[in-house]
């Protein structure tokens, strides 16, 4: 048994307080917590009261006793049974009872006779009594382990029980900021789609002026065969040559054009195609990350079942000991049943999400195959 290094008389004064937890107790008396806790199963006159969370609550007549006991074990050497036998002792004393150890003899009334038999029963009374009294001690030392150890691994569920919840709000927080990403891709994806008819709407135009421009050579045209007419064969002849050379240069100017338009058309259909191209990648690595948070959720559950069948294998274990122990238990065993079925749900979301991503890639993989062949086409039509 470890001694501490304060004498009796060096023990700090008891605060005028009624109750003190165990760290207090240990400080006043110089005693370890853990000591305090065997030697409530070693003496029965060491009985702290306790809240409704556990804590043990001593008494200023608890300290007292600590007091007592440390004194007894560590300074005038007795073991537990001796200073067990003298605690009584000092307890009967204080009752004003005889001490027979003392050798004194039995005072008697005046006019009173002794009767051996009655001190022969007696004896017998008080043996039975002593037998009784080491079973009981007996008894509470083993209920006083198993709610320690009951004590102990509640801590350790709790304990696991706060990871738990920690590890499940860090894959919230990486869900919400997956989700973040997804969104910033789909609104970019709505601006290149509206670059794109904005892009068609500029190609519509500039058809219609040219058509525009067609129509007005035709009126030329119409124009000059009315002064040919007009002027006569010669004139005619200078007109006809002009028109041709006119026609010429504003055929060249519109195959210029065009062939303008085509590589502005390509260049366009090349950015869209990469960035169909980069999307698609995005959307892939996304759906891989989704993959793995599945696998995660479902761990997750799994851990979480097998966590929720320790439980009720102890809460069960523990219902005769500590019935209202095994209740908390239980209890605990629900919660962690609604966090499986909670991370079940979210494995489900993940797993749609997923299925909805493939579809989207799927749906780009069409898109980027079109460009290509759009591609394909303004190329060959530049040729």
């Amino acid at each position: 048994m470890p001694e501490s290094n304060l004498d009796q008389t060096e023990l700090p004064d008891i605060p005028d307080k009624v109750f003190f937890r165990i760290g207090e107790v240990a400080r006043l008396t110089g005693v370890k917590a853990y000591v305090l806790r065997y030697w409530e199963t070693e003496f029965r006159q060491l009985r702290p009261k306790k809240s409704k969370s556990g804590q043990r609550l001593y008494k200023r007549g608890d300290i007292e006793t600590v007091r007592s006991i440390r004194s007894l074990l560590w300074e005038r050497r007795f073991t537990i049974a001796g200073a067990r036998e003298e605690l009584a002792r000092q307890r009967r004393l204080a009752r004003g009872e005889a001490d027979t150890e003392t050798g004194d003899e039995p005072q008697t009334q005046p006019g009173l006779m002794a009767r051996p038999e009655l001190d022969v029963e007696a004896q017998q009374e008080k043996s039975r009594l002593e037998l009784l009294d080491r079973e009981l001690t007996q008894r509470r030392a083993e209920v006083g382990a198993g709610e320690e150890r009951l004590a102990v691994q509640r801590d350790e569920l709790e304990e696991r029980a706060e990871a738990l919840g920690r590890q499940a709000d860090e894959l919230d927080r990486r869900d919400s900021a997956l989700s973040a990403l997804a969104d910033s891709l789909a609104e970019r994806e709505a601006a290149l789609i509206e670059r794109e008819q904005g892009a068609q709407d500029r190609g519509r135009a500039v058809e219609g002026r040219v058509a525009l421009l067609e129509e007005r050579e035709k009126a030329v045209a119409r124009r000059e065969e009315g002064v040919v007419e007009r002027t006569g064969e010669i004139e005619a002849r200078e007109a006809e040559q002009v028109r041709r050379e006119h026609a010429e240069l504003q055929a060249e100017a519109t195959l210029r054009e065009r062939a303008e338009e085509a590589l502005t058309r390509e260049a366009e259909l090349e950015r869209r195609e990469a960035a169909r191209a980069d999307a698609e990648a995005s959307l892939r690595r996304r759906a891989a990350e989704l993959e793995k948070k599945d696998a995660a959720l479902a761990a997750e559950a799994r851990e979480l079942k097998k966590l929720e069948q320790q439980l009720r294998a102890q809460a069960k274990s523990a219902a005769q000991v500590d019935p209202e122990r095994a209740r908390a238990l239980d209890t605990k065993a629900r919660i962690l049943e609604a966090r499986i079925l909670d991370a079940e749900g979210r494995a489900l979301e993940s797993r749609e999400e997923t299925l909805r991503h493939m579809r989207t890639v799927r749906g780009v993989q069409r898109e980027l195959t079109w460009l290509q062949a759009r591609l394909a086409e303004a190329r060959a039509d530049r040729s």
